[in-house]
């Protein structure tokens, strides 16, 4: 909107009303030109309003940076779920299989008649039991390893896994830095930030449309009454500018900047609740580290 804008246009028409001629003959009329017109931004609004667009790109960015964060973050999580299910899997089998043998050795004992049946049905009660966490675990290794394909855009199905759960290593450096040092990184935060940016210039944009503005406009063709007299020996040429200046608009203007400063305060808002949100998750996160690594050693 900052620069000129230029144009082309022709035209052919026949008729008795052409050329200033009212009736008689048909005549025809051949009429081509170029055009140039610019509204000078005296006021900045079209400056505003690109501010407004660069920010909201900016804010588009921080917020595609924050959807793949979440979507790693996600993935990672799932995959260390699938991790412990599947050891969860593998002890569950384990149990299953002795408490099955347990149950073998309590019945042979009471066929002896060493035992009470009370014995029998607990070892029984016991196995199955262990028997039923098998399937449990078999359907949450599924479940995740569908979640995980769809997660990294494939059909559902098996995903490879590496080392085991315990091998996996948890003495990772971490630094212990404070909340407010990490938001400076968080694009959740930034995108809030050019939000609030955006919408302060749309702020502007809304003040500087209450403002008279300035627009140039330029001609120059050409028109004959055959397409073998079109010349340029007089072609057809006008400049100008006009001012247009809001008089009497029943209060719609003012009515559009009241809308766009609200609009501001909620991106304002919107901003402080999400660096609250954005604290208060780093400090769960930091002391979950701290305090999980103290259970593990």
């Amino acid at each position: 909107e900052l620069l000129p804008k230029f144009s082309a246009n022709g035209q052919v028409t026949r008729g008795n009303f052409l050329l200033n001629q009212i009736g008689g003959s048909a005549n025809n009329e051949i009429l081509g030109y170029a055009g140039v017109s610019w509204e000078i931004d005296i006021w900045g609004k079209f400056r505003r309003f690109s501010e407004a667009a660069r920010a909201d790109l900016v804010a588009s960015e921080y917020g595609y940076r924050g959807i793949m964060i979440s979507l790693v973050s996600e993935v990672a999580s799932n995959y260390f779920d699938l991790l412990r299910a599947k050891s969860q899997y593998e002890i569950s089998k384990r149990n299953a299989r002795a408490r099955d043998s347990m149950t073998q050795i309590i019945l042979a004992r009471y066929d002896k008649g060493i035992v009470p049946k009370i014995d029998v049905d607990q070892s029984v009660i016991q196995y199955t039991i262990a028997a039923g966490a098998v399937p449990q675990y078999r359907r949450q290794i599924v479940k995740l390893e569908n979640s995980i394909s769809i997660l990294i855009g494939r059909n559902p199905g098996p995903v490879e896994t590496g080392k085991q759960l315990s091998e996996q290593e948890d003495d990772i450096d971490m630094p212990m830095t404070t909340p407010i040092a990490l938001l400076a990184r968080r694009p959740d935060v930034l995108e809030a930030e050019y939000g609030i940016v955006a919408a302060n210039a749309l702020t502007g944009a809304a003040k500087a449309n209450r403002l008279p503005s300035l627009n140039l406009s330029g001609l120059l063709g050409v028109a004959a009454p055959s397409l073998g007299a079109l010349t340029l020996n007089n072609p057809l040429w006008s400049i100008g500018g006009n001012v247009l200046a809001p008089l009497f608009y029943f209060g719609q203007l003012q009515r559009q900047v009241d809308i766009e400063e609200s609009r501001t305060f909620q991106a304002i808002y919107q901003y402080q609740n999400t660096v609250f949100n954005a604290v208060a998750e780093v400090e769960d996160v930091l002391v979950s580290i701290s305090t999980t690594k103290e259970e593990i050693h």
